[in-house]
């Protein structure tokens, strides 16, 4: 009779979970509420790399020493919290607890190439001991127009996330070399290389990406991503080492492509910003940026077809630099009511929202870029491609009906 009063909005007792500001159960709701909810980091197994790498001072994954809950289980829970954890009520499908499955640890191991597409891999290469490896890797162009309909990521044990990136319009300098390693960290390159491979990080587009050691994706069915580019993708690894030995990088990715012919729907990347930041030195400061419907039309790289009336957005995620706190992207209605539909926390790792329904953006609506920065430095921080400036991207994919 007491046990929901002694976890909702109360503080942990994990002095480092506590410092992030999460609390054992969140009445927010949404991607927001999940974050915050230390119970949900606490029992989701599925996340145990990002749990162990990335919050060793959380302790272990619960019930301690398993077996942990099953698929089912923690789908009703996760619904459960994304509708503000109520008391009472009925907010999940029950039938959602009929999945016995439970978490397997996925083995690394090369992944069958595609029938139609494209297979990369990358590696093996060295990460020495108490380092990190992150490293840009240029592929040429499977063709000059391309359309993918899925993606498959396989990593190696160490790894923190793998994207794939296109070259943006702005892009000036030469195509990269092929087929080789450009580190973007000491001791693997040069104070002058890692300039270089990180100014061309800072030209690139998102296209896929994920933090799991295994990763699989599908567009929405008769929708696929055209990729149409002088230039090839730009492949980036990243890799931890924090053991006394050295560990072996590697990667499989595979593209699975369609044919023109079975698209219902042409895919496009979002791309949405503003360079109007300003951050006095010592203080705290939130910006916001409303995109309209045009704007948002505008900022994909596809142009809408004659008679589209929306824009389905399938997969968004926002873009900040260090003294990002927090990033809200919200949907503002005609009638001028705001709704929160993503959250991001970290500026390294920030979500990737996959939406299914897709989000429908229509015709007087609007999309909300809200962030909060911390200038903790006795500077005046403004835009800029560096992490010592800022910047307050969002990226999706989408598709106009």
């Amino acid at each position: 009779d007491i046990a929901y009063e002694q976890l909702n909005n109360r503080a942990p007792n994990n002095q480092s979970a506590n410092e992030n500001g999460l609390t054992l159960l969140s009445n927010e709701g949404g991607l927001y509420g999940l974050l915050i909810s230390y119970l949900w980091e606490k029992i989701n197994i599925n996340n145990e790399v990002h749990f162990y790498s990335e919050h060793p001072q959380y302790g272990e994954i619960m019930p301690l020493g398993g077996p942990f809950l099953t698929n089912g289980e923690l789908d009703f829970i996760e619904d459960w919290i994304w509708e503000g954890a109520p008391e009472i009520g009925i907010v999940a499908d029950p039938l959602i607890l009929n999945d016995n499955s439970t978490h397997e640890p996925p083995e690394f191991g090369p992944l069958d190439p595609p029938l139609l597409g494209v297979q990369y891999h990358i590696g093996p290469f060295d990460v020495y001991p108490n380092t990190e490896r992150e490293l840009l890797y240029y592929v040429p162009p499977i063709s000059s127009e391309y359309y993918i309909k899925r993606i498959e990521i396989a990593m190696a044990p160490g790894s923190h996330h793998f994207i794939a990136y296109q070259f943006s319009d702005n892009w000036i300098g030469s195509e990269p070399e092929e087929y080789a390693y450009r580190d973007i960290h000491a001791p693997y390159a040069t104070q002058f290389e890692t300039f270089l491979n990180i100014t061309a990080l800072s030209e690139h587009i998102f296209v896929v990406g994920t933090q799991w050691p295994t990763w699989s994706t599908s567009f929405p069915e008769g929708v696929a991503l055209r990729v149409a580019s002088e230039y090839g993708l730009d492949l980036n690894p990243h890799f931890f080492n924090y053991t006394d030995e050295t560990i072996q990088g590697e990667v499989y990715f595979n593209i699975h492509t369609e044919l023109p012919q079975n698209i219902e729907h042409v895919a496009g990347i979002l791309q949405l910003g503003s360079n109007d930041i300003y951050l006095p030195p010592n203080q705290e400061t939130t910006l916001e940026e409303i995109f309209s419907t045009n704007s948002i039309i505008n900022g994909m790289n596809i142009d809408a077809p004659a008679g589209a009336t929306s824009l389905n957005i399938f997969q968004l995620f926002s873009h900040a630099h260090q003294l990002m706190t927090r990033f809200d992207i919200l949907i503002l209605h005609s009638t001028g009511e705001e709704e929160l539909i993503y959250t991001a926390l970290d500026y390294l790792h920030p979500p990737i929202l996959q939406l299914d329904p897709p989000l429908e953006i229509q015709l007087g609506q609007s999309l909300i870029a809200r962030a909060t920065y911390n200038n903790t430095t006795d500077e005046v921080v403004t835009f800029g491609l560096f992490s010592t400036s800022e910047m307050m991207l969002i990226f999706g994919l989408g598709y106009f009906e």
